[in-house]
């Protein structure tokens, strides 16, 4: 269920919503990338080291299947733009060195065209996956917490820290798989070894915390930028504890309903893969009308974006589904 909570945050954060709403919902929904990372973490856990080490070796494999569809049908989207004339998008393309680098080296591919930018979550949890399957193989298990730590560490200095001080570092030193992604695989790792001393502490306790994060998400954002309604940074401390107590109220509490726990499971990821396509194909087809410019549209448009990309994803599983019974049958 949280997974399912976490794709409908990233698709409210990409559309965005309109007025004051807009620069609350961008302090808060951030908590997104941070929930994803720490349930991968979580369920990658296991007592023994073999395990572990099979589960990021799935994990990986799972990660680079996803990235490959997922860059796939992005780039096959972007070439209808340019009506399937191949040369005319190549041309339109960004292929200097540096857009190479982004994406190789800080799992960003907006280098080569926006409507790309989303996809670095899922090419991030790929490297996070694979430095995690080394980690396990060299069986580094307390090593990798006070990795951990000073990535954490390094997170808040880059990202939240040095603003206060009026100092910008471009978002692809901290986003990406290393001190964004491994470190919140870790943390839900750590959660669930730890789980006890977690899961002790109350759900007034848990809810207090997360009204707190959300309020230091809010107040900082007004505070640090000079755009409240456009502008955020990537991850707040509060962020990290929000993300990290309503993880531990899901692991209290499990017993979500059955249909939308087999919702997050199933297509939280590719939710995440299809909304972008949704929002461009809304956009241009509404681009044009006054519809758009309208409070109570810009309200409901991520809500529309989500359920259009949900129902992609369940057309997508079924068509899988019923490939794989073709294959067997044959």
């Amino acid at each position: 269920m949280l997974r399912l909570f976490a794709a409908f945050l990233v698709v409210g954060l990409h559309c965005g919503y309109p007025s004051f709403l807009g620069g609350i919902n961008l302090a808060l929904s951030r908590v997104a990338v941070p929930f994803f990372f720490l349930l991968s973490g979580y369920f990658c856990y296991a007592p023994d080291g073999e395990q572990r080490e099979k589960r990021a070796k799935r994990g990986f494999f799972h990660l680079l299947w996803l990235t490959f569809w997922g860059f796939l049908v992005t780039w096959v989207y972007f070439l209808s733009l340019y009506n399937f004339n191949f040369p005319e998008m190549i041309a339109a393309l960004d292929l200097s060195p540096s857009s190479w680098l982004k994406l190789l080296l800080f799992n960003d591919p907006s280098g080569f065209f926006m409507l790309l930018d989303p996809m670095w979550f899922l090419h991030a949890m790929l490297y996070a996956y694979g430095v995690l399957w080394l980690i396990e193989v060299l069986r580094l298990k307390k090593s990798k917490y006070v990795l951990m730590a000073v990535l954490l560490v390094a997170l808040f200095v880059l990202n939240e820290l040095l603003t206060y001080f009026g100092v910008e570092i471009p978002r692809e030193y901290y986003r990406n798989f290393l001190v964004t992604g491994l470190s919140f695989l870790l943390l839900g790792m750590f959660l669930h070894e730890y789980e006890r001393f977690f899961t002790a502490r109350s759900d007034l306790f848990l809810w207090i915390a997360i009204a707190l994060g959300a309020l230091y998400c809010v107040g900082m954002q007004w505070l640090l930028l000079p755009d409240f309604y456009r502008n955020s940074c990537e991850i707040y401390l509060g962020t990290i504890v929000m993300a990290l107590c309503f993880v531990t109220l899901g692991v209290k509490h499990p017993n979500a309903p059955k249909l939308l726990s087999e919702a997050g499971k199933n297509y939280s990821l590719t939710i995440y893969i299809a909304h972008p396509i949704v929002m461009s194909l809304l956009r241009r087809a509404f681009i044009a009308t006054e519809w758009f410019s309208l409070p109570i549209v810009q309200l409901f448009y991520a809500p529309v974006v989500f359920l259009l990309a949900l129902g992609f994803s369940i057309l997508w599983k079924l068509l899988l589904d019923w490939l794989h019974k073709l294959r067997k049958r044959a």
